[in-house]
């Protein structure tokens, strides 16, 4: 129904532009649509049943034939769909003879059309036995459903499930820990030359006597032109090499480490880097109690989606529907502006 109300609102935008126009009036071709154990669903069932909807929604709208046609001619499908599966409940709460009494229904009617209940279904060209049928209807399906449906998940629902669907959350859920660092590269063509450059480098940094913003102030000209200091990095547990989440998770934040030989991966020579831990972030998994409501209402979701697909197929093929053919035109003459 979210959806349905969301494609409604995209649908009243296109016509809020109209309504200085002339009053118009809208026609609907009333046909048959479909047979529910063989009663009939006409157009005009579907004109009516959108007619409250429309009301409950869009009342400011209320006047305006051209919103109720878009209204109409968006959504009738998804309507008679609804109504299907409604009388189809309905049918399963006549078996067993489910009791609704006056008082309920008064009062919900009154919740919907407001205290003038008279006048406002007047204005939906309803009388009031239709309304008041209605109304039973609404009040009968829910309370089906609770009986069918949400009775049966609640008493299926067990605590273990709440934990077993928390692993899998945590595992899709976790933030993984990331690393802040930056890299000093030293590469020379003789190997020596940098392996002395490297072991300057660390002996300054490790001891504070330079950091990456002056250390190459520190080395003749023609040394610094081994040195290279990366860009910032962030990375987590995917991203980062295994050789430098090794030795930036034996690091504290604002530790430099000892030099790491590897090979180039552009050049295949020999370099030796130094990594400088910025911070860390730890792994973080949301605790049970932080998101148990939320798996709750999931778990719950899904299981009620799953039973009232079950109840909703048992009925159709316990009493049947027969959908009517589609006359050769399209949707939108179901409906006419006038």
């Amino acid at each position: 129904m979210r959806s349905l109300l969301l494609l409604c609102l995209l649908c009243l935008t296109a016509f809020t532009s109209l309504q200085a126009a002339p009053k118009r009036e809208l026609i609907v071709n009333n046909r048959i649509l479909a047979k529910v154990d063989g009663n009939p669903l006409s157009l005009l069932d579907v004109a009516k049943r959108m007619d409250v909807l429309f009301y409950q929604q869009f009342a400011e709208h209320a006047e305006s034939a051209e919103a109720r046609y878009q209204f109409y001619t968006a959504n009738w499908g998804h309507i008679l769909h609804d109504l299907i599966n409604r009388e189809l409940i309905l049918a399963d709460a006549n078996e067993k003879k489910l009791p609704i009494s006056d008082g309920d229904i008064r009062q919900e009617m009154e919740e919907i059309f407001g205290p003038d209940v008279i006048g406002t279904i007047d204005e939906l060209g309803m009388s009031y036995d239709e309304a008041w049928q209605m109304i039973l209807k609404d009040i009968t399906i829910r309370r089906m459903m609770m009986y069918r449906v949400h009775n049966k998940v609640l008493a299926s629902s067990h605590p273990t499930d709440v934990v077993e669907a928390y692993e899998e959350f945590a595992q899709k859920q976790a933030t993984p820990a990331k690393w802040k660092y930056q890299v000093l590269t030293i590469r020379h063509e003789e190997p020596t030359r940098a392996i002395t450059i490297a072991s300057k480098a660390y002996r300054l940094l490790s001891e504070g006597n330079a950091d990456f913003n002056t250390l190459l102030g520190n080395f003749a000209e023609d040394e610094t032109s081994a040195l290279s200091i990366s860009k910032t990095y962030e990375q987590d547990d995917k991203a980062i090499s295994p050789v430098h989440k090794e030795a930036l998770s034996s690091m504290r934040e604002g530790e430099y480490c000892r030099p790491i030989s590897e090979m180039s991966r552009s050049t295949n020579a020999l370099v030796y880097r130094l990594l400088y831990l910025q911070g860390y972030t730890e792994e973080r998994i949301p605790p049970l109690a932080e998101v148990e409501e939320e798996l709750k209402n999931y778990l719950q979701d899904v299981a009620l989606a799953e039973e009232t697909e079950k109840y909703i197929t048992e009925l159709h093929e316990y009493y049947g529907v027969d959908v009517i053919a589609q006359p050769k035109t399209s949707e939108t003459q179901h409906f006419v502006l006038r």
